[in-house]
């Protein structure tokens, strides 16, 4: 607010705030005049009328034009990212064929396909398809039991052939004794090394082994191959 001096004229600008709501006494710097100097009237206040909200102007939706032939042919073909398959997707996958139409002729075939992989002779069988007779392309032929004294105690031996019945070159498993008595129930077994590494198409590998001491109850024996065929 503009303050005068009523004796000398002279202006000052003052912050109305200072003079209080009453007034107050001040004093002119130029003449040392001194008078009470009123509080100004307060000014009604008067609230302006909320503008009305602004809105955006509509937007226009241009269509979008439609590609041409010739444009069609310019865009380039993206390939096709193959799929990433984990280790269980692919083993549902191999189950699934199984079922299949394809697994069908998977396990017809299993004895060829267990003579060209034989570590797939396991999966069969925890599959519920074991192998043939022949499944590895190996067959036991003329085995053989007896019971002898082996270092002063009793043993059972065991005596056969190998043969590789297949017309290609087949791998030699380990091979698999076991005693059983008249119900067909497993006494005993024993594990033996492979009478030879590998065998060619017709050809034979004789294998001996013995089980010292074994089970009175014993009434036969059944030689199979590790994970394979029984005979």
């Amino acid at each position: 607010m503009i303050v005068a001096c009523p004796s000398c004229g002279v202006r000052y600008l003052v912050d109305a705030r200072a003079l209080g709501a009453k007034g107050r006494m001040v004093r002119c710097a130029r003449c040392a005049h001194t008078w009470h100097e009123a509080a100004p009237e307060p000014e009604p206040s008067i609230s302006a009328p909320a503008a009305p909200p602004i809105e955006p102007p509509p937007r226009e939706h241009s269509p979008t034009p439609a590609l041409t032939a010739e444009q069609r042919r310019q865009l380039p073909a993206l390939p096709r990212r193959p799929p990433r398959w984990g280790a269980a997707a692919a083993w549902v996958v191999t189950a699934v064929a199984l079922l299949g139409g394809l697994g069908y002729a998977a396990i017809v075939e299993r004895d060829r396909v267990i003579g060209i992989l034989p570590a797939t002779a396991a999966l069969y069988a925890r599959a519920g398809f074991p192998a043939g007779n022949s499944g590895l392309g190996l067959e036991f032929r003329n085995v053989t039991t007896s019971r002898e004294m082996e270092n002063g105690l009793p043993a059972l031996v065991i005596a056969g052939e190998v043969w590789n019945v297949s017309s290609s070159a087949r791998t030699v498993p380990k091979l698999v004794v076991t005693l059983r008595d008249r119900g067909e129930h497993d006494l005993q077994d024993l594990t033996v090394a492979a009478p030879a590494e590998r065998l060619q198409p017709g050809e034979s590998v004789p294998f001996h082994t013995s089980i010292t001491q074994p089970a009175e109850a014993a009434s036969g024996v059944v030689v199979t191959f590790a994970g394979g065929t029984r005979s």
